[in-house]
């Protein structure tokens, strides 16, 4: 059965910021394999013509770079610092980085982990280490951040192990309107951009008391959030937008998920994150999306490569190349345009264009155990033909035979448990 949908080119919807991964704590999984293995994986993640071209760059703020009251070591991590300079020399231009938490001396707890609070009467002394951060990497390494995360999930934090610090709306707001503002200027980095306050699921909710003071509001550019947990049943009914940020004119970022649990290399894994990209990009109109890492070693579903010191190796997931077909293809600056985002059952469609060059992007998902057709109708542009890139069970981004339009329609295939990315140009 076909299935006629229509590619509105003027109905524009977000622009898209990019697509990207973190390497937070974990930059060392690549900067330890020996050469050429490193630079290998280097292109994987952010080469353009090489890899999948990832576009946004998540590092880590550090609690070790402030041990005590007025001492810093920014030399600190050279690990991330070759990681995010070697990101830059394949093209990315947004390299963030969040912090888990302030360093012990700051906190109720004296610990950087088990959440415990800011005192308060740190803030101004967190605020200096956000802020020198920003100016070091800046000066030292040539590292010019595009933004900076005051705060990893502060609202589920109490008992993990790991880094964490909690924090509330209020904090979250008087931290930005009192000591974060005021710092970046007295630094010369009020330039950089803030993201509040990435929680670990999706709600804006921490960060509305900053975002209706005026004066706080100011100092947030990007409102965060995460996808956790996962699996969720009927994820597209739980990425809603955030109207409030939006309202303020804040762009929206969705900036971790992956899954720790389990351990799926194969399509079914592909598929489950391609169609939370697709979610997160029709419904919640997100500007940016983030996997958690790009490449990390281990036997679960954290990274899009699997990395084997041991052996100095890597494997590549249908993850990976699921996520490519977005982000190689889906660049930043480009908007979405309006599509039917459900065609067919088991099937999500959502297109894209870049303003500056004529060239559009439609992007299919088939998560059903047959063929789907559809026939693909542009509308307020004509195009001569479409060359898809597939992603399914035998397939890695592999570029099909160009598709003809017949009569200004594009009868397109896809094949069962597929990810296919199909590019054109516009030709009126």
């Amino acid at each position: 059965m076909e299935k006629i949908v229509t590619v509105h080119w003027n109905d524009v919807k977000q622009e898209i910021d990019g697509f990207g991964v973190s390497q937070a704590d974990w930059s060392g999984a690549i900067y330890e394999m020996s050469e050429p293995v490193r630079s290998k994986i280097m292109d994987l993640l952010f080469d353009q013509e090489k890899g999948i071209g990832a576009s946004v760059f998540r590092g880590e703020i550090f609690a070790d770079f402030n041990p005590a009251p007025g001492e810093y070591d920014f030399n600190e991590r050279f690990d991330q610092v070759w990681v995010m300079q070697q990101a830059e020399k394949r093209g990315v231009d947004k390299i963030i980085a969040t912090n888990w938490s302030p360093p012990a001396w700051m906190k109720t707890n004296n610990s950087t982990t088990h959440g415990g609070y800011l005192k308060l009467e740190y803030y101004g002394d967190y605020a200096r280490l956000l802020s020198g951060f920003i100016k070091e990497y800046r000066q030292q390494f040539g590292i010019d951040l595009y933004a900076i995360s005051m705060c990893n999930e502060p609202n589920s934090m109490k008992f993990l192990s790991w880094d964490s610090c909690q924090w509330n709306s209020t904090n979250i707001q008087v931290f930005l309107r009192d000591y974060l503002k005021q710092e970046m200027t007295a630094q010369g980095v009020e330039d950089t951009k803030v993201i509040a306050a990435e929680p670990s699921w999706w709600s804006e909710k921490l960060t509305k008391d900053a975002l209706n003071d005026p004066k706080a509001c100011e100092r947030v550019d990007i409102v965060a959030a995460h996808n956790y947990p996962v699996p969720i049943v009927n994820r597209e009914l739980r990425t809603k937008p955030f109207q409030l940020a939006v309202d303020k004119g804040k762009r929206v970022w969705m900036t971790e998920v992956s899954q720790v649990d389990s351990y799926d290399t194969g399509m079914t894994s592909g598929l489950k994150f391609a169609k939370q990209i697709h979610h997160f990009m029709t419904k919640a109109d997100v500007n940016a999306w983030l996997y958690w890492t790009g490449a990390i070693p281990g036997d679960n579903d954290e990274g899009l490569i699997n990395i084997y010191k041991d052996t100095d190796t890597y494997q590549l997931t249908k993850r990976y190349y699921a996520f490519g077909n977005y982000s190689k293809f889906v660049r930043p600056g480009c908007v979405r345009i309006g599509t039917e985002d459900r065609p067919m059952k088991d099937v999500y469609l959502s297109a894209y264009r870049n303003p500056e060059t004529g060239e559009f992007t439609v992007i299919a998902v088939n998560d059903h155990d047959s063929t789907a057709e559809l026939n693909i109708v542009p509308e307020g542009f004509d195009s001569a033909s479409l060359t898809p890139y597939i992603t399914n069970d035998s397939l890695n981004m592999e570029q099909g035979h160009d598709i003809v339009s017949e009569s200004g329609t594009f009868k397109v295939l896809l094949s069962s448990r597929s990810v296919v990315t199909f590019v054109g140009e516009k030709t009126i």
